[in-house]
């Protein structure tokens, strides 16, 4: 489950950005690689998901 804490900002694209993050995560995941995750994309500085 996926839940982003801050709005994506214009110019990002939302959907790609989101699905592609919670792809890799899931991958992860299931081949056991990662237990869990918190998950924080910053751009220029700013948290963008």
């Amino acid at each position: 489950m996926t839940i982003p804490l801050y709005p994506l900002r214009s110019g990002i694209p939302s959907a790609n950005l989101s699905t592609r993050i919670q792809d890799v995560i899931q991958q992860a995941l299931e081949t056991h690689r990662l237990v869990g995750s918190v998950v924080l994309v910053a751009h220029h500085g700013a948290l963008i998901y």
